[in-house]
């Protein structure tokens, strides 16, 4: 809605545009053709495939903006290969959390149980053990229950289509488990990052295209005074 906003505003301007001031119609022509090609990354980025043929000429467009070659920079190592869309993602996410859901296997026996006194010296192994591995355990249980609560957390803001908030529940996690959920952590920050960015090319364009047709516009003729009578 802001958008369009914006764009009835910037409509409504240019037809004041005076014709014979050539080089503020061709900023505004330039200024047209930036938010153009930021519309077009923003839908190129709605899929996975690469984009660095439109991210060059929004950067080409762009010119010395600071603002806007900050963001272009940070899309720029992801353009080449694309970025995944949040349904890939969210597919993807299901075997990451099985694996982070998935309990340890049992530790195996320090000998194959095949007669009692094999059997007697594991049960006799576990006994030993028993105390020094509980608190182990308990930590065990601990990282169990807070990598399953992660899970949960990341697929509840899947569900939302919130990935900046499905990031922050895994980047919770430790040891093994943050590393199960490292490559889908990897894909799921290119997705969030190039939103952002496209983002604020949006509003830059738009916001300098503003701007343009404010400057472009004539001022207002000041109205004759009434003569008294």
């Amino acid at each position: 809605k802001e958008v369009d906003a914006i764009l009835k505003r910037i409509a409504a301007t240019d037809r004041s545009l005076p014709g014979d001031e050539k080089k503020k119609s061709e900023a505004v022509a330039g200024g047209k053709e930036l938010v153009a090609a930021v519309r077009k990354l923003n839908r190129r980025l709605k899929n996975d495939k690469p984009f660095a043929d439109v991210l060059a000429r929004v950067k080409l467009l762009a010119g010395a903006d600071k603002d806007m070659a900050v963001n272009i920079a940070a899309l720029e190592p992801l353009a080449p290969s694309g970025v995944r869309t949040l349904d890939q993602l969210r597919r993807q996410f299901t075997a990451t959390a099985a694996i982070l859901r998935a309990k340890p296997l049992p530790r195996e026996p320090l000998r194959a149980a095949t007669g009692w006194w094999d059997k007697a010296l594991n049960k006799l192994a576990a006994m030993v053990s028993l105390r020094r591995q509980g608190k182990k355990e308990e930590k065990d249980e601990a990282s169990e229950r807070a990598a399953r609560q992660s899970a949960a957390a990341a697929e509840k803001a899947l569900g939302e289509n919130n990935i900046s908030a499905a990031i922050t529940a895994l980047e919770r996690l430790s040891g093994p488990r943050a590393s199960a959920a490292a490559d889908w952590l990897g894909r799921a920050r290119g997705r969030e990052t190039a939103e952002r960015a496209a983002a604020a090319l949006n509003l830059f364009a738009l916001t300098r295209l503003a701007g343009l047709v404010t400057a472009a516009k004539p001022p207002e003729k000041a109205a004759p005074e009434k003569t008294k009578e």
